[in-house]
C-alpha cells in the first residue's frame, strides 16, 4: 500500500511489509471514519458538520501526511540502501 498517488512502495524498501500495511490501513480507517463522524453530525446540525468537515479536510489532511511519514519511517528497510557492494 502507498500514500502518493502515482508513486510506489517497492517491498524491498519496507523491512515488515504485513505490519506496513497494518499500520497504512489503521491510519486510512481513522480518517475515514472522522468522515462517518462528520456526516452523522451534519444530519443533526448542518453548521457543525460543516465547522467539522472543514476541520477534517484542512486539518486532518496534513496530521495524515505526518502519520503516514512517521509509518514509511518506522517500516523503511535501511539495511539494503539500493547500492550495491
Amino acid at each position: 500500500m502507498f500514500f502518493w498517488a502515482g508513486s510506489t512502495v517497492s517491498p524491498k524498501q519496507i523491512s515488515d511489509v504485513r505490519k506496513y500495511n497494518r499500520a497504512n490501513g489503521i491510519m486510512w480507517m481513522w480518517y475515514a471514519a472522522s468522515f462517518v463522524v462528520t456526516g452523522v453530525v451534519g444530519l443533526l446540525s448542518i453548521v457543525v458538520g460543516a465547522v467539522l468537515l472543514l476541520t477534517v479536510c484542512f486539518i486532518g489532511l496534513p496530521i495524515l501526511i505526518a502519520v503516514y511519514k512517521r509509518i514509511y519511517t518506522r517500516y523503511e528497510n535501511t539495511e539494503n540502501d539500493g547500492r550495491e557492494n
